[in-house]
């Protein structure tokens, strides 16, 4: 948010509190009802059953988080990572109650340690390494006379703003989306955005 919109990091940090919450908050009636399916049943179909909303739930927040662009409105910018956060919040407990079952009682202490060390680690590597990828990638596809500034690793996406006329910035607008939807040819893009800044001269 911070590049693509120009945000403040407190901006930014604001924008992201309906996911961190949504996922917090989510997670307590989940695991109520959990709790209240295995006192009822003696079995782990609770657990089974909110696996399978949440997955449903965030994978349809992340698909929404999709039709996100620079001209999205502050309710998509909220409510989208908001369903997100929800389905999230409802694998917090689930996973973990289905696995200490298959523990002894002697091995729960070792069995939590790892399975949060697993978790916490595989998302911290797994957003490193996503936001790498996608920063190498859009680095050498971008023009190299656009008035991006490429310093470090990322990329400060709010100077697309500033690039005159408004027709190339829509043109080129509509190319970072296809970059998004479908892996192209580099030379495509640069082809379409030449012939745009072309027409327009």
């Amino acid at each position: 948010m911070a590049a693509a919109n120009g945000c403040t990091p407190l901006e930014a940090g604001l924008k992201v509190l309906p996911y961190a919450l949504g996922s917090s908050l989510a997670s307590m009636p989940a695991a109520w009802f959990i709790g209240h399916w295995q006192r009822r049943t003696k079995d782990t179909n609770g657990q089974n059953l909110m696996i399978q909303i949440g997955l449903l739930v965030s994978t349809l927040g992340f698909g929404l988080l999709i039709l996100l662009d620079e001209n999205a409105t502050i309710a998509a910018q909220v409510g989208f990572p908001l369903v997100a956060g929800v389905g999230l919040g409802m694998l917090f407990h689930a996973p973990y109650q289905v696995f200490t079952q298959a523990l002894k009682p002697q091995e729960l202490a070792t069995g939590t340690s790892a399975f949060f060390l697993v978790r916490f680690t595989g998302a911290t590597v797994g957003l490193a390494v996503a936001g790498a990828i996608f920063n190498a990638r859009m680095s050498h596809r971008v023009l190299a006379d656009l008035p991006l500034n490429k310093s470090g690793t990322s990329i400060d996406y709010s100077l697309i703003r500033s690039i005159e006329p408004l027709v190339l910035r829509r043109q080129l607008s509509l190319v970072l989306k296809k970059l998004r939807i479908q892996d192209q040819n580099p030379t495509q893009e640069t082809q379409i955005a030449e012939k745009s800044s072309e027409t327009n001269a």
